[in-house]
């Protein structure tokens, strides 16, 4: 019988005890669903501000289901069939794609990653010509942080890229093996750029025969370091001459071509 007497002052837990920290789990997790689903509404609506805001300025907008998932990890905003085509003043090029999805971590809106599913059909006008061409890649992604005052840095990674020419003039690059591309604007105006191509391989018919001939179909590395200056009145019009009489100038930081026999490098800066 002493074995089931108990110390003075010693008292079992109570039931209310035990089921606090499950409790407050649950509450935690409802006021956590609450935010993620209202958060998931501010998406998409600025996804659809954002389209009107486009559509506004020329450009054509068009995609089957768009919903936002990745409860509770992240906030996903997932496309099917986006098409996207520019005004005539801007190229009116028409992309397509078979899936579009854009990421984010829950406490960073500002941080988007952005995946491009299957492959993109793209039509452009080329040396004067309508063109159609098919991308495809094993990997394609985009990283986008941006601000208040816009996108401030940008990455592009490609691994294992197919271009076939469907109609039309054919595409100087028919593959390659990886691209990275990054682009960083700073308070300055600057905009430094880092470029890096590895085993980029011609289309046929593409290089003057005396060129194939001494250094082959296919570029094994193609590598660019450096910094646009006077960036926004480059990227307002695309005014090359506003651009100069603005004090823009290219530095290139490195640059580095390996193709066949041939390597190359240099530095320098650049101004018209």
């Amino acid at each position: 019988m002493m074995g089931f007497l108990r110390p003075a002052g010693d008292t079992a837990p109570s039931r209310a005890r035990m089921i606090a920290p499950f409790a407050i789990l649950l509450v935690v997790l409802a006021i956590y669903t609450v935010y993620w689903m209202y958060a998931a509404g501010q998406v998409r609506g600025w996804t659809q501000r954002w389209i009107e805001s486009q559509e506004a300025v020329g450009y054509d907008i068009d995609h089957a289901r768009m919903r936002v998932g990745g409860y509770p990890l992240r906030f996903t905003l997932d496309v099917a069939a986006p098409e996207i085509a520019a005004p005539q003043g801007e190229g009116g090029w028409q992309a397509r794609f078979d899936r579009l999805s854009a990421s984010a971590m829950p406490w960073n809106f500002n941080h988007w990653i952005v995946t491009l599913g299957g492959p993109m059909t793209l039509a452009v006008e080329a040396d004067g010509a309508p063109a159609l061409y098919r991308a495809d890649a094993a990997d394609a992604r985009l990283s986008i942080n941006s601000s208040g005052e816009g996108t401030q840095r940008i990455g592009i990674e490609l691994e294992n890229l197919v271009i076939d020419t469907i109609d039309g003039p054919v595409s100087p690059v028919m593959a390659m093996q990886r691209l990275d591309l990054t682009g960083i604007l700073n308070d300055a105006d600057e905009l430094s750029t880092r470029f890096e191509a590895q085993n980029v391989r011609f289309s046929a018919g593409t290089l003057e025969p005396e060129l194939a001939a001494a250094f082959g179909p296919t570029a094994s590395l193609v590598r660019f370091d450096g910094a646009v200056t006077a960036w926004s009145a480059l990227a307002t019009e695309g005014d090359a001459r506003d651009w100069a009489r603005s004090g823009g100038e290219l530095r290139i930081g490195a640059a580095q071509l390996v193709w066949g026999p041939a390597s190359l490098g240099g530095t320098g800066e650049i101004q018209l």
